[in-house]
């Protein structure tokens, strides 16, 4: 039997203490693969390449294929529509916490019918939470790790778009054009809506938005730790 070892690095913070786990020897890891949408912040990426320029035993892979099929091109040699061999067994290490064991446990639902692969939640077996890998990693980076998610996430916080405004004025000019898309005549992601749609909740353009003039508000429980890919972008 073959076993395969891969860690699904978001680069966000929950994922980038298990990459550290893994580099440190305390968690198996063949390979980790980045999958990217082309469209986080600045810092994410500038993140993710000191994640790459570390040293250790894991083997640091950059993919803008999503991780299914990075996995089966990329790592099994596996040409399309070709069946994964029998004697092949794929661990999917995820960077879930326990603050978000409810997550692990629809993937556990969702992988209960796949061959071949296997789930694992590292940090919810060692009992972490998201503040417990921020205590962790600020120990090793020396700087915050910054969360990961698109710039045009309609989640954020008004904290999270106005410091998206302040510190990355071509991932907010990506973010207001993306906005403002989704109100353009004829476009094809309003098509059969009645109603207008905006990526911030007030409802109002977000190059019209006073952020420091709103009150803070939270994140919403879908995005309490870092992006899985929930929206399915």
């Amino acid at each position: 039997m073959r076993q395969f070892h891969v860690l699904n690095l978001g680069a966000g913070v929950q994922s980038s203490a298990l990459y550290l786990l893994a580099r440190e020897g305390r968690i198996p890891c063949d390979v980790a693969i980045f999958a990217d949408t082309g469209e986080e912040p600045a810092a994410v990426y500038q993140h993710l390449g000191q994640l790459i320029s570390m040293e250790g035993p894991c083997t640091k892979e950059y993919k803008v294929e999503i991780v299914e099929r990075a996995i089966r091109r990329e790592l099994l040699g596996l040409k399309p529509r070709q069946r994964i061999p029998t004697d092949v067994t794929v661990h999917q290490y995820f960077g879930i916490s326990t603050d978000e064991a409810g997550r692990a446990e629809r993937g556990r639902k969702r992988f209960a019918g796949v061959r071949h692969t296997v789930p694992v939640y590292p940090l919810i077996d060692i009992g972490w939470s998201r503040s417990d890998c921020v205590a962790y990693l600020r120990d090793r980076l020396p700087y915050e790790v910054p969360k990961s998610s698109c710039v045009f996430c309609p989640f954020r916080t008004n904290q999270s778009w106005r410091n998206l405004q302040h510190s990355d004025p071509a991932g907010w000019q990506r973010a207001v054009e993306i906005d403002t898309a989704l109100r353009a005549d004829g476009s094809i992601v309003t098509r059969g809506f009645r109603q207008k749609l905006y990526l911030h909740r007030s409802c109002v353009p977000l190059a019209e938005i006073d952020f420091a003039a709103l009150a803070p508000n939270t994140l919403d429980p879908l995005t309490t730790g870092e992006c899985h890919g929930v929206c399915g972008v």
